[in-house]
Order: C-alpha cells, then structure tokens, then sequence
C-alpha cells in the first residue's frame, strides 16, 4: 500500500469510532444497561437458584428411593460353574439381578422442618 491509502485507512478508521460515540445514552438506557450488568444481582440470581433446588431436594428426600440392578457374567477356561460351584474348563454364563428399596422410618421429624414457599 502506498501513502496516500495508509491515510485513507486511517481517515476511515477514525470515522467509523467517532460514530460508535454519536450515540446519546438516556438516563433510562443507563439504568437499564447497569441492571443488565450487575455482577452481585446476576450473583443473587444463582444463589436463589441454588436455595430453590435445595428447597426441593429436601422435599425429594422425604420420599423413598428404589433402584433396580442386573450383572451378566461369561466365564471361560478355568471358572468357577455358578450353578455347581465346582471348578470347570467350559464356557459358563451367569446374570443376577436387584431390587433394593431405602426409606426412612422415623428421624424425629427434622425431615418435615420445611419453610413454606
């Protein structure tokens, strides 16, 4: 590039940033830009978040849980034959499944200790 259009770039360059400034900020639009970008309210934002899935988790507790497993197994060489439990040199299969079942009889009613919403 040549002289003359390094001052042409820099001509426009400057243009362009003093129209980005022409824009006249209202009382309202700067209120509006400091509640947008507010850290400790974007913060308070999370934290009541935060409290209300708490507030729910310690409603969910209350209830009882139920959870349900199953375990496949294939043995091959030397095992163990599940059904027999003598030593074996064939290929043996075995699956087993659970069903266990948590709840809680009496805490003295600290679980109930809610605060209503």
């Amino acid at each position: 590039m040549t002289g003359i259009h390094w001052i042409i770039a820099l001509l426009l360059l400057c243009s362009l940033e003093t129209r980005a400034q022409e824009k006249k900020w209202t009382l309202e639009d700067c209120i509006n830009y400091a509640v947008a970008n507010n850290l400790g309210l974007k913060r308070q934002i999370l934290q009541t978040e935060t409290a209300e899935a708490n507030f729910l988790k310690s409603k969910m507790d209350v209830l009882p849980s139920l959870n349900l497993g199953s375990d496949a197994r294939i043995g091959f060489g030397r095992s163990v034959d599940p059904v027999t439990n003598l030593i074996t040199f064939k290929q043996n299969i075995s699956n087993s499944y659970s069903l266990n079942t948590n709840f809680q009889l009496f805490s003295g009613f600290t679980t109930l200790n809610w605060e209503s919403q």
